[in-house]
Parts: C-alpha cells; structure tokens; sequence
C-alpha cells in the first residue's frame, strides 16, 4: 500500500510537471544560415540587389568625388542581405523560418517568389498613377489646373 507520503509527493511531482510543461518553451533563435535559405529560397535576395542595383546610380550621383573602389565596397550586393539578417533574427524563430523554407519550395510559394517582385512593382505603378490622378482631379475641382487649347 501506497504511504499518504508517498501520494502527497506524487502530487506534488505531478503538479510541478503540469506547470512546467505549461511554460511555453523559448523558440531557438532564427539562424543566419536559415535566414539566408529562405533569402534564396524566397526571392529575397534576389529582390534585395535588384533594388540595391536600382539605387546605385542615384548613391553614385551623390558620392562624385568618393574613389570608385571604396564606392564598389560600400555598396557591395553581395553584403545586402548581411544587414536585413538582425532584422529577420528578431521576427523570426528558427522553426519558423524552416517554415517559410518549406513553403517557398512547394509550387506555389515558387510561383509566388517569381512573381512577388513584379507585383508590388505594379502595385506601386498603381499607386502612383491613381495618387496623381487624385491631385490632378482636386487641382481641377479647385480651378487651380486649366487645360489650355492647342496651340495652332
């Protein structure tokens, strides 16, 4: 038979697993290697030098007199996606990012890495067009934009 010592500490062992189970477990950190996968994996990377490559000419416009070789280091694409990988470590957990890798390799993530560049850009455009349209449309409700007649 089974001492009331014995049941009081079964208990108490019983409750201490509960409460530790209970206790969510800290999630391991997203990895740098990880990061990188789903960068690759994701389009990412690829997207992140494609605009780096879009602003190169703009930052060089700005650095005239800097030496073209310490311009091409500081603006190396190969080191783009080495200060986004901080930023992706804090929002990310390592089973989380093995997560978004599993999904960009199916089809559809696939498909949707090719295309997601393409589509913000046309969102952008969109954007743009139907913010010019707004002003142009509040100038004419204003008096403030005439159209003048063709000049003969």
């Amino acid at each position: 038979m089974i001492s009331q010592r014995s049941v009081n500490s079964i208990r108490a062992l019983s409750a201490a697993l509960l409460l530790v189970s209970a206790v969510p477990c800290q999630a391991q950190t997203a990895t740098d290697g990880s990061i990188r996968e789903f960068f690759t994996a994701s389009g990412q990377e690829a997207q992140l030098v494609e605009g780096m490559q879009t602003i190169l000419p703009m930052l060089r416009q700005m650095s005239k007199d800097m030496p073209e070789e310490l311009f091409r280091e500081l603006t190396r694409t190969d080191k783009v996606a080495d200060t986004v990988i901080p930023i992706y470590r804090r929002h990310f957990s390592e089973e989380e990012m093995r997560e978004l890798i599993a999904f960009y390799k199916t089809p559809i993530g696939t498909k949707y890495a090719k295309l997601a560049g393409k589509i913000q850009r046309e969102g952008m455009e969109l954007n743009a067009r139907q913010g010019q349209a707004a002003v142009i449309n509040y100038q004419v409700q204003k008096g403030k934009f005439t159209i003048e007649p063709a000049k003969k």
